[in-house]
């Protein structure tokens, strides 16, 4: 199974998450595709030139994707990491949500994912194979 890994990797607490989820999809033996690690090289290029390409790279991997993996951190969401989820959700793509946060969701997060997970523990337990769904505990979904 392939998986396309949405998330944000602007700050020390998120690159410790993007890492801990990455190892944890990895040793599940699922074909994942995270954008850090896969990062398009800025040598050569100019900004606009390197934000087209990694654009286009982002979205053709979302396209090739069986699911994907965000990570999200509440009402604090990071604006990339929530289109990648919208993109997913229009084009049919299970969006497995790990939510890394206490309190408050978003609506439309929970609502546009396939299943919600909350936290590390459950995604480790999380199959892959059979893709059971789950609802966000503290939001009312319709379904």
């Amino acid at each position: 199974m392939r998986i396309y890994l949405a998330s944000p990797f602007f700050n020390d607490k998120e690159l410790y998450y993007y890492k801990k989820v990455l190892n944890i999809l990895e040793k599940k033996n699922l074909t994942v595709y995270a954008p850090l690690k896969n990062e398009i090289s800025r040598e050569n290029k100019t900004k606009e030139q390197w934000a087209k390409l990694t654009f286009s790279k982002d979205v053709e991997e979302i396209n090739k994707a069986d699911a994907v993996v965000m990570l999200f951190y509440g009402l604090y969401s990071d604006s990339g990491t929530s289109w990648e989820c919208g993109y997913a959700f229009a084009t049919n793509k299970p969006v497995v949500v790990v939510h890394l946060h206490e309190g408050k969701s978003n609506c439309m997060i929970n609502c546009g994912s396939y299943s919600n997970l909350k936290g590390l523990q459950e995604l480790e337990n999380y199959d892959f194979d059979k893709m059971p769904i789950y609802n966000y505990y503290n939001t009312y979904i319709i379904g």
